[in-house]
């Protein structure tokens, strides 16, 4: 399965080499830098800890995760345009389903699927006037069927690996 994000520095273009180079077997498979998530969806883990430092972007696992459809049901609502992008970006919701649809929806309109905030943490991205396709509702319900095996967490790198074990599998991307 492909991202349902665009991630700067994602890797889906190397899933194929990385996963002939995993192990036919491991424990728990780890992603302390998660972003787009390409790896974790080529290779379908049983069981995994995915991470990221970025609270906006676990949070959209997270309501995927739980509830695809609520997502799914927001996306459709709006239309892939100049007008509606800056008025999705003004927006802020209070239910976690219409944050993570705001987060997917700008992530898929914004230039270049970059993800930047201001110092005041707001989404500061200017519209790409792409004509791409917003999200895929098979995709995002698939993506929440394997994200089930997953737990989500915010965080540094170092918190997420210190539950690691001898036999687990770790891909460590930093962005840095």
């Amino acid at each position: 399965m492909k991202p349902f994000l665009r991630w700067a520095g994602g890797k889906q273009w190397l899933t194929k080499t990385l996963i002939n180079l995993s192990p036919d077997q491991f424990g728990d498979y780890y992603e302390p830098f998660l972003g787009g998530a390409s790896f974790f969806f080529a290779l379908k883990p049983n069981n995994a800890i995915l991470s990221d430092s970025n609270s906006q972007l676990i949070e959209t696992y997270q309501a995927l995760q739980s509830n695809p459809n609520r997502v799914i049901s927001k996306l459709e609502m709006w239309e892939n345009n100049k007008e509606t992008y800056y008025k999705i970006r003004a927006s802020r919701f209070e239910e976690i389903s219409d944050r993570a649809a705001r987060f997917i929806y700008l992530n898929k309109t914004c230039w270049n699927g970059l993800y930047r905030v201001n110092k005041k943490g707001e989404f500061n991205v200017p519209f790409s006037n792409n004509h791409r396709l917003v999200f895929d509702p098979e995709q995002l319900v698939t993506a929440s069927m394997l994200l089930r095996s997953a737990k989500l967490l915010v965080g540094d790198f170092e918190e997420t690996l210190a539950t690691a074990k001898m036999g687990d599998l770790i891909y460590l991307d930093p962005p840095y």
